[in-house]
Protein backbone atom coordinates (compact mmCIF):
# COMPACT_ATOMS: atom_id res chain seq x y z
CA UNK A 1 0.00 0.00 0.00
CA UNK A 2 1.39 3.50 -0.75
CA UNK A 3 0.67 6.25 1.58
CA UNK A 4 0.58 9.72 0.23
CA UNK A 5 1.32 11.75 3.21
CA UNK A 6 4.82 10.31 4.06
CA UNK A 7 5.88 13.95 5.70
CA UNK A 8 3.43 13.44 8.70
CA UNK A 9 2.69 9.62 8.20
CA UNK A 10 -1.12 10.63 9.81
CA UNK A 11 -2.57 8.26 6.85
CA UNK A 12 -0.38 5.70 8.06
CA UNK A 13 -1.46 6.00 11.45
CA UNK A 14 -5.17 6.10 10.64
CA UNK A 15 -5.07 2.99 8.91
CA UNK A 16 -2.52 1.10 10.87
CA UNK A 17 -3.11 2.04 14.65
CA UNK A 18 -6.31 3.90 15.35
CA UNK A 19 -8.90 1.99 12.88
CA UNK A 20 -6.57 -0.97 11.95
CA UNK A 21 -7.78 -1.33 8.13
CA UNK A 22 -11.66 -0.38 9.14
CA UNK A 23 -13.77 0.21 5.47
CA UNK A 24 -16.07 2.71 4.97
CA UNK A 25 -14.93 5.45 7.44
CA UNK A 26 -16.19 9.22 7.39
CA UNK A 27 -13.40 12.45 7.85
CA UNK A 28 -13.11 16.01 7.45
CA UNK A 29 -9.82 17.48 6.06
CA UNK A 30 -9.15 20.67 5.76
CA UNK A 31 -5.74 22.07 3.84
CA UNK A 32 -6.53 18.80 1.98
CA UNK A 33 -4.51 20.42 -0.90
CA UNK A 34 -4.86 18.55 -4.48
CA UNK A 35 -6.03 15.53 -2.74
CA UNK A 36 -3.57 13.02 -2.95
CA UNK A 37 0.16 13.97 -2.10
CA UNK A 38 0.14 15.30 1.13
CA UNK A 39 -3.74 14.41 1.69
CA UNK A 40 -3.92 12.52 5.39
CA UNK A 41 -7.25 10.97 3.68
CA UNK A 42 -6.72 9.93 -0.06
CA UNK A 43 -6.11 6.58 0.96
CA UNK A 44 -8.77 6.04 3.18
CA UNK A 45 -10.88 6.88 0.19
CA UNK A 46 -8.66 4.90 -2.68
CA UNK A 47 -8.66 1.56 -0.16
CA UNK A 48 -10.79 1.81 2.45
CA UNK A 49 -13.74 3.12 0.69
CA UNK A 50 -13.83 5.87 3.36
CA UNK A 51 -15.75 9.09 2.49
CA UNK A 52 -16.27 13.03 3.58
CA UNK A 53 -15.68 16.52 3.26
CA UNK A 54 -12.55 18.07 2.11
CA UNK A 55 -11.70 21.96 2.50
CA UNK A 56 -9.07 23.52 0.29
CA UNK A 57 -9.24 27.10 -0.56
CA UNK A 58 -6.25 27.75 -2.84
CA UNK A 59 -8.12 27.51 -5.91
CA UNK A 60 -5.76 25.71 -8.41
CA UNK A 61 -5.25 22.92 -5.45
CA UNK A 62 -8.90 23.14 -5.80
CA UNK A 63 -9.41 22.27 -8.98
CA UNK A 64 -6.69 19.31 -8.80
CA UNK A 65 -9.02 18.01 -5.50
CA UNK A 66 -11.96 17.92 -7.31
CA UNK A 67 -10.40 15.76 -9.76
CA UNK A 68 -8.62 13.45 -7.44
CA UNK A 69 -11.24 12.65 -5.08
CA UNK A 70 -14.45 12.21 -6.81
CA UNK A 71 -15.90 10.08 -3.68
CA UNK A 72 -16.35 13.32 -1.34
CA UNK A 73 -17.49 16.95 -0.93
CA UNK A 74 -14.68 19.16 -1.88
CA UNK A 75 -15.58 22.84 -0.24
CA UNK A 76 -13.41 25.80 -1.68
CA UNK A 77 -13.66 27.97 1.31
CA UNK A 78 -11.72 29.30 4.44
CA UNK A 79 -12.00 28.10 8.22
CA UNK A 80 -12.23 30.21 10.72
CA UNK A 81 -14.07 31.38 13.76
CA UNK A 82 -16.50 32.96 12.60
CA UNK A 83 -18.25 32.98 9.29
CA UNK A 84 -17.13 36.00 7.49
CA UNK A 85 -14.66 37.70 4.71
CA UNK A 86 -11.31 37.43 5.52
CA UNK A 87 -8.14 38.49 4.55
CA UNK A 88 -5.69 35.66 2.40
CA UNK A 89 -2.44 35.47 0.95
CA UNK A 90 -2.39 33.20 -1.73
CA UNK A 91 1.61 32.21 -2.59
CA UNK A 92 2.01 32.08 -6.16
CA UNK A 93 4.96 29.86 -6.66
CA UNK A 94 4.56 25.96 -6.42
CA UNK A 95 6.98 25.16 -3.53
CA UNK A 96 5.62 27.42 -1.36
CA UNK A 97 1.88 27.51 -1.95
CA UNK A 98 0.88 25.09 0.70
CA UNK A 99 1.69 27.32 2.85
CA UNK A 100 -1.43 29.69 1.80
CA UNK A 101 -3.34 31.28 4.81
CA UNK A 102 -5.34 33.51 6.76
CA UNK A 103 -2.56 36.67 7.72
CA UNK A 104 -4.57 36.96 11.20
CA UNK A 105 -3.86 33.62 11.90
CA UNK A 106 -0.39 33.95 11.57
CA UNK A 107 0.96 36.11 14.09
CA UNK A 108 4.05 38.98 14.25
CA UNK A 109 6.65 36.83 13.26
CA UNK A 110 5.42 35.32 9.78
CA UNK A 111 5.95 38.10 7.36
CA UNK A 112 5.55 37.39 4.25
CA UNK A 113 8.24 39.69 1.32
CA UNK A 114 6.29 39.62 -1.39
CA UNK A 115 10.47 40.01 -3.11
CA UNK A 116 11.25 36.60 -1.99
CA UNK A 117 7.95 34.60 -1.55
CA UNK A 118 5.44 36.04 -4.62
CA UNK A 119 1.97 36.36 -3.51
CA UNK A 120 -1.52 37.80 -3.92
CA UNK A 121 -3.98 39.16 -1.18
CA UNK A 122 -7.73 38.74 -1.94
CA UNK A 123 -10.71 38.57 0.01
CA UNK A 124 -11.86 34.71 0.79
CA UNK A 125 -15.37 33.50 2.34
CA UNK A 126 -14.90 31.64 5.78
CA UNK A 127 -17.36 29.88 7.87
CA UNK A 128 -16.76 28.19 10.83
CA UNK A 129 -15.98 24.16 11.42
CA UNK A 130 -19.60 23.31 12.49
CA UNK A 131 -21.27 25.76 9.91
CA UNK A 132 -19.12 23.13 7.29
CA UNK A 133 -20.24 20.04 9.26
CA UNK A 134 -23.89 21.20 9.48
CA UNK A 135 -24.38 22.45 5.88
CA UNK A 136 -22.67 19.19 4.40
CA UNK A 137 -25.25 17.07 6.78
CA UNK A 138 -22.16 15.12 8.47
CA UNK A 139 -22.80 12.13 10.98
CA UNK A 140 -22.47 13.55 14.68
CA UNK A 141 -19.55 11.18 15.54
CA UNK A 142 -16.83 11.45 12.47
CA UNK A 143 -14.04 9.12 12.45
CA UNK A 144 -11.25 11.40 11.37
CA UNK A 145 -10.60 15.22 11.60
CA UNK A 146 -7.26 16.68 9.95
CA UNK A 147 -6.64 20.30 10.28
CA UNK A 148 -3.31 21.27 7.92
CA UNK A 149 -4.71 25.49 8.39
CA UNK A 150 -1.35 27.43 8.33
CA UNK A 151 -1.80 27.99 12.22
CA UNK A 152 -5.39 28.75 12.05
CA UNK A 153 -6.51 25.31 13.90
CA UNK A 154 -6.50 26.38 17.73
CA UNK A 155 -9.36 29.43 16.56
CA UNK A 156 -11.47 27.01 14.71
CA UNK A 157 -11.34 24.43 17.47
CA UNK A 158 -11.18 27.00 20.40
CA UNK A 159 -14.94 27.84 18.52
CA UNK A 160 -16.23 25.11 18.04
CA UNK A 161 -19.05 23.04 19.90
CA UNK A 162 -18.20 19.81 20.86
CA UNK A 163 -21.18 18.99 22.44
CA UNK A 164 -22.68 18.97 18.99
CA UNK A 165 -19.92 16.86 16.90
CA UNK A 166 -17.50 14.30 18.28
CA UNK A 167 -14.62 13.18 15.97
CA UNK A 168 -12.99 9.93 17.26
CA UNK A 169 -9.40 11.15 15.95
CA UNK A 170 -7.61 14.38 15.67
CA UNK A 171 -4.47 15.09 13.93
CA UNK A 172 -3.45 18.93 13.90
CA UNK A 173 -0.37 21.02 12.57
CA UNK A 174 0.61 22.48 15.51
CA UNK A 175 -2.85 23.60 17.25
CA UNK A 176 -1.16 24.05 21.02
CA UNK A 177 -3.43 26.97 22.01
CA UNK A 178 -6.30 24.69 21.71
CA UNK A 179 -4.87 21.57 23.52
CA UNK A 180 -6.85 22.59 26.42
CA UNK A 181 -9.92 22.69 25.06
CA UNK A 182 -9.63 19.26 23.62
CA UNK A 183 -8.94 17.50 26.96
CA UNK A 184 -11.76 19.53 28.55
CA UNK A 185 -14.18 17.73 25.87
CA UNK A 186 -12.66 14.43 26.40
CA UNK A 187 -10.12 13.98 24.23
CA UNK A 188 -6.52 12.11 24.94
CA UNK A 189 -3.39 13.22 23.25
CA UNK A 190 -1.21 9.91 21.89
CA UNK A 191 1.47 9.59 19.75
CA UNK A 192 1.93 8.96 16.26
CA UNK A 193 4.75 6.25 15.85
CA UNK A 194 5.10 7.08 12.27
CA UNK A 195 5.89 10.68 12.48
CA UNK A 196 8.87 12.63 13.50
CA UNK A 197 7.81 16.19 12.97
CA UNK A 198 7.12 17.90 16.42
CA UNK A 199 4.14 20.07 15.44
CA UNK A 200 2.27 17.59 14.47
CA UNK A 201 0.02 16.30 17.20
CA UNK A 202 -2.57 13.53 17.77
CA UNK A 203 -5.63 12.58 20.05
CA UNK A 204 -8.28 10.09 20.04
CA UNK A 205 -11.70 10.26 22.24
CA UNK A 206 -11.34 8.57 25.23
CA UNK A 207 -14.86 7.48 24.74
CA UNK A 208 -14.95 5.51 21.05
CA UNK A 209 -11.16 4.64 20.62
CA UNK A 210 -8.99 2.50 23.38
CA UNK A 211 -5.96 4.27 23.93
CA UNK A 212 -2.58 2.17 23.27
CA UNK A 213 -0.26 5.10 23.13
CA UNK A 214 2.07 6.80 25.01
CA UNK A 215 0.72 9.92 26.01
Amino acid sequence: MEFYNNKTWNDRWIVEEVFKGTLGGFFVEAGAQAGKWGSCTYVLEKEFGWSGILVEPVKSHFKRLVENRPNSKCINVCLAEETKTVDFIEYEESGIIGYSGIPQHWGEKRVVNPETSPHKKMKKQAITLEKLLDDCRAPKIIDYLALDMERGESVVLNAFDFEKYTFKAISLEGGQDAFNTLVDNGYVRVSNPFCRFPWENHFIHKKWIEVKYKI
